[in-house]
């Protein structure tokens, strides 16, 4: 994770943004080891495959600038195992 915060301070302007994926667990070190750096988490969005289920992965922005946390939450799938409108909204730029 050291690596990955050394590469994004590096790379980073001043005004730019970081986004990485990661399971629970491990965002919460990556943010530890961040903010240590003075790399802040501005935005989080826990994943889930379904409602109801364990946090799948964590999705965050980092800057170098302190603000306040905007949290939210994706259900991949619905009960019928479809696409949820809001992920297949998030993913529609990339698919042909």
């Amino acid at each position: 994770m050291k690596e990955l915060i050394d590469g994004i301070k590096r790379n980073l302007n001043s005004n730019g943004k970081a986004y990485i994926l990661y399971p629970e667990r491990e965002m919460y070190q990556f943010i530890k080891e961040a903010e240590s750096q003075h790399l802040f988490l501005n935005k989080s969005v826990l994943v889930r495959n379904r409602k109801g289920d364990a946090i799948f992965r964590v999705m965050s922005q980092f800057s170098f600038h302190e603000s306040e946390i905007t949290k939210d939450e994706i259900i991949i799938r619905d009960h019928d195992n479809s696409y949820t409108n809001k992920f297949r909204g998030l993913l529609e730029e990339y698919y042909l």
